[in-house]
């Protein structure tokens, strides 16, 4: 047998075993010779009463449910997530005292979606509110800023002169 001979054979194999739900199966000759290995007649089947072709598809499609049930199985198995660890963080109300040296608002770590600092009314100087190097959006007493998207442990503040109050709101991420 030649090469060419040997590889269309292995090449018409291929796609009969290669099909899904054995859709490419149009040619009548492929069709007719997995019919004609059950018994014969009409509608040949199989000991079990099934033509060739059927028990093949249902084969193909008993597979992919098993590979559909196992793969299901296993994401599961990866994302088994406890509800805890996906709750928001409480609501967090501080009040905290500034003076002239840079303070961390809270060592707390979680990621907020917002974060409230409030200037209590009886300030006498303005409040600076920034990073850990550097603090300089200035905060006037009984103003208020909201920051999106931060951790308060991120968050510094400190006073232009005195000892100053600020008032911390946040909730959950």
């Amino acid at each position: 047998m030649s090469d060419i001979t040997s590889y269309i054979d292995w090449k018409k194999k291929r796609e009969i075993i290669n099909t899904e739900g054995l859709g490419t199966l149009k040619d009548d000759t492929v069709k007719g010779v997995l019919r004609s290995i059950g018994d014969a007649g009409d509608s040949p089947v199989n000991a079990t009463g099934e033509t060739v072709l059927s028990r093949l598809k249902g084969i193909n499609d008993n597979l992919s449910t098993r590979a559909s049930e196992a793969t299901l199985s296993n994401i599961d198995s990866k994302f088994d997530i406890q509800l805890s660890s996906l709750q928001r963080p409480d609501l967090f109300p501080k009040e905290i005292d500034v003076g002239t040296t840079a303070v961390q608002v809270d060592t707390n770590e979680d990621y907020r979606a917002e974060v409230i600092l409030l200037a209590d009314d009886n300030n006498t100087a303005n409040v600076l509110v920034g990073n850990n190097t550097l603090q300089a959006f200035p905060l006037k007493p009984g103003a208020a800023v909201g920051i999106m998207g931060t951790a308060l442990n991120k968050i510094y503040l400190k006073a232009v002169s005195g000892t100053q109050k600020v008032y911390v709101l946040t909730g959950g991420s």
